[in-house]
């Protein structure tokens, strides 16, 4: 079950300044059902031969077993729900504040708040492959307000400056900075030429999901060689998914350069453009999986993702859940 509802207004003040504000809501209901699953408890007993209604029969995973009705009783239906919900108010304004030798000093500034809320509740009984989950709630608050001003400094020179202050209620407060300049060189009859460049930089918070979402265990669909242990036959290994409340936020600077070549040797509509970016982000938010948990390079990237018995002890689980890779992503 999925709704989306927004309502907004809009207008002019002033005759130059326009304004908008408005509300939205979102909300998402999920229901997984999944049927012919087996509960450990319940395979546990039949093995055991203590299985209610079917006492003293045992049943033989090999074979048939003593009772032939026994097998079909071991397999029920596995419910489990989550529902997410967001609501968002938001206002801003944009006009003009005073006249610069290149134009009019343009301004937009707005607030922001907003609530995100994410329910999830498993079948907490374990189940054979897969490990029973914790009821869990996650939610924010998250505040925030921006300026942006736009200064043609001269007929041949623009600049452009913003700034966004941020509040979290659960990773605390940001302020990230953006500049730009843009330069028209001289026309001539043979080209116009435009230079532009800019430097910002940005934060985000983990996906509520990411965050909250329950941890179950399960069995990797293939065997596994454990690269610490050759001695020790390739085999299933317990793994780990679902969210990770240790998560940080990501964080990245960019840079952009280039420009712009327009009605080249006198040719109306003809341009020519090149453009350079680079982007850091810091702490990117990643899965990896349970292979490449295994190998040299994740073993040094995530060294507390394989749990042992002991120091260099057989493997007991793999988390393979949402992580920070401690190596900057450049681009």
């Amino acid at each position: 079950i999925a709704a989306n509802m927004l309502a907004g207004l809009k207008g002019t003040i002033f005759g130059k300044w326009d304004w908008e504000t408005g509300a939205s809501y979102s909300m998402n209901r999920v229901t997984t059902i999944s049927r012919n699953a087996i509960r450990a408890t319940t395979y546990q007993s039949a093995l055991n031969g203590t299985l209610s209604g079917f006492v003293g029969s045992f049943f033989n995973p090999f074979g048939p077993s003593s009772n032939p009705n026994l097998p079909n009783a071991l397999f029920t239906t596995s419910t489990a729900a989550a529902r997410g919900e967001s609501t968002v108010f938001d206002g801003s304004i944009t006009g003009t504040l005073m006249d610069l030798p290149g134009g009019d000093l343009g301004v937009a500034a707005g607030v922001e708040w907003r609530n995100e809320e994410l329910v999830t509740n498993p079948d907490t009984a374990a189940y054979l492959g897969s490990g029973g989950g914790n009821p869990l709630r996650g939610d924010r608050n998250v505040s925030s307000a921006y300026v942006e001003l736009t200064a043609p400094v001269l007929s041949f020179v623009e600049l452009q400056g913003a700034v966004r202050h941020e509040r979290y209620s659960d990773f605390g407060t940001t302020t990230k900075p953006k500049a730009a300049i843009k330069v028209k060189l001289p026309k001539n009859r043979y080209v116009n030429a435009i230079l532009r460049a800019s430097y910002s930089e940005s934060f985000q918070a983990p996906a509520l999901g990411l965050l909250y979402q329950t941890q179950t265990i399960g069995f990797s669909s293939g065997v596994l060689q454990d690269p610490l242990r050759p001695q020790d036959p390739p085999q299933q290994i317990r793994i780990a998914t679902g969210g990770n409340p240790n998560l940080l936020p990501e964080e990245s600077k960019s840079y952009y350069a280039g420009f712009v070549l327009e009605d080249i040797a006198g040719v109306k509509n003809l341009s020519f453009n090149v453009d350079y970016f680079k982007f850091r982000i810091n702490q990117v938010i990643v899965t990896p999986s349970a292979t490449y948990l295994l190998s040299d390079r994740g073993r040094a990237q995530f060294p507390n993702a394989i749990v042992r018995e002991s120091a260099g002890g057989p493997i007991i689980r793999i988390d393979s859940v949402p992580s920070n890779n401690p190596d900057a992503y450049q681009i």
